[in-house]
């Protein structure tokens, strides 16, 4: 399943609600996190995990290749982060997300999150 696109809460919300059963990805884009920063990011998990209890889903903000900002995300607390860059860098901060009870994807193919996607919900 591809992930769904989301740059802001209300699109996680409409999405959410929009899915069946099961347990959806959602993919904050690497401008949407630029934009909102880390911490934005982690309270908007919480606020929609609070906000619909009954349902399972992960979302992942988008580091593209900077180490920087895939800490900074790891750091406010975003549980799944995805870096496309070198390996050796990726394992290094994968190390420092599995300590922090987070999860690192690296992705250096975009496999698991084209560009674009014809799923995006918003350009919000």
């Amino acid at each position: 399943m591809a992930p769904i696109i989301v740059r802001c809460k209300a699109d996680m919300l409409t999405a959410l609600d929009a899915t069946p059963a099961g347990q959806p990805v959602f993919a904050a884009p690497a401008e949407a996190l630029r934009t909102l920063g880390g911490p934005a990011w982690a309270a908007i998990d919480r606020q929609v995990r609070e906000e619909r209890p009954a349902r399972n889903f992960r979302l992942v903000v988008d580091a593209e290749a900077s180490p920087g900002e895939a800490m900074a995300a790891l750091d406010a607390g975003c549980a799944a982060v995805r870096f496309t860059g070198p390996k050796s860098v990726a394992d290094k901060l994968a190390d420092i997300a599995s300590a922090k009870g987070a999860m690192l994807m690296h992705d250096p193919d975009g496999v698991f999150f084209p560009a674009e996607s014809p799923t995006s919900t918003s350009n919000n």
